[in-house]
């Protein structure tokens, strides 16, 4: 029954469904609420105050210099995919 399904989808749909694969957010953000928001920022400001000093630490017991660098990648104004 799958297949049938399949073959019977219209080009427009099969478009769309092609497009959503790049750019799965736009099916959930309309659905994305202020609470989970907050939650997600939270979530993301703790590892980030707790990730940036571990990987400083690990830097200073590898003998690596301290002073965190940024990779030319990641200056650029466009990310490559």
């Amino acid at each position: 029954m799958p297949l049938e399904r399949e073959r019977k989808m219209s080009l427009k749909e099969n478009v769309k469904g092609y497009f959503l694969s790049f750019i799965p957010f736009i099916t959930w953000l309309p659905h994305y609420s202020l609470s989970k928001a907050r939650s997600d920022f939270v979530a993301g400001l703790t590892v980030g105050l707790m990730v940036v000093p571990q990987g400083l630490a690990y830097a200073s017991i590898a003998g690596l210099d301290e002073q965190p660098r940024i990779s030319p990648l990641a200056q650029q104004p466009s990310c490559p995919l």
